[in-house]
């Protein structure tokens, strides 16, 4: 599927968001735990700006990717990603939601399940994410570390979202819900694989399958060309005010469009 996409023979799946997903991971999923964590990973963003810890993560490790699980109240996001130690507990759970240009989905209100409470498709997968105890024969520590990644085609941090989710949520449950959520950019994804190409002692496979992925996101124009950025460079920084905390938002302009933006308290 990614072949023919690259040579333009499927153009009425261009713009599907479910064959992104299922290209991009269903390749990345046979690379080596070291090489998913430099390659995806690393390009993980806390919506403070910091980005996600790999050392964390051992080399012989092992993870799994899930695609489409279907939740008790029949939601279905994108991607359940499972890391596991050697001993094959699940040490860190990731709910992936990957945007393409869709926007978040809108439930309407219904108490069939506790889950349903939440209009906002965020902070309903969130509280999955919470809800989720084992997973098939895999056993989930304890101690795991849950995070839900929103994934999006934004050259900056879609702050509405996380916002609108962060204040349902914060409604109904006792937790501070912005130190679980991450963000990505499908940009800083094709910036991650083209860093690590050159970095990494890949295996051979495994360089195939990283070149593959950066020809297509380059192909879906997920890069951003940054030859004169000395020179185009220009800071920004706007203040909104958000009871009862002042939200900054801070990010950084590359060639007129924004590459990075993060929350800092004040």
């Amino acid at each position: 599927m990614i072949d023919a996409e690259l040579k333009g023979k499927i153009p009425e799946v261009q713009n599907r968001e479910d064959i992104l997903t299922s290209n991009y991971f269903g390749l990345i999923k046979y690379c080596t735990m070291r090489t998913f964590s430099h390659a995806f990973l690393s390009a993980a963003r806390s919506l403070k700006g910091e980005q996600f810890n790999i050392s964390c993560i051992p080399d012989n490790w092992d993870f799994e990717l899930i695609f489409w699980p279907r939740f008790h109240d029949n939601s279905e996001p994108d991607l359940l990603l499972l890391i596991k130690d050697t001993s094959l507990q699940i040490k860190y759970l990731f709910l992936i939601e990957v945007k393409y240009f869709s926007q978040q989905n809108m439930y309407s209100v219904s108490y069939e399940f506790e889950s349903h409470k939440y209009e906002n498709q965020l902070s309903r997968e969130f509280f999955n994410l919470f809800q989720v105890k084992n997973i098939g024969q895999f056993e989930i520590a304890k101690d795991a570390k849950r995070f839900l990644i929103y994934l999006t085609a934004d050259y900056s941090l879609p702050s509405d979202n996380f916002i609108s989710a962060i204040n349902e949520i914060k409604r109904y449950e006792k937790i501070n819900p912005s130190n679980y959520f991450l963000w990505m950019s499908w940009y800083n994804l094709y910036d991650e694989l083209n860093n690590n190409i050159g970095i990494l002692d890949l295996k051979e496979f495994e360089l195939s399958i990283l070149s593959d992925l950066s020809d297509y996101l380059k192909a879906k124009n997920f890069w951003s060309f940054t030859g004169f950025s000395s020179y185009s460079r220009q800071c920004k920084r706007f203040e909104y005010f958000f009871y009862p905390k002042k939200i900054i938002f801070d990010w950084e302009m590359e060639c007129c469009k924004p590459t990075y933006c993060f929350f800092s308290k004040k």
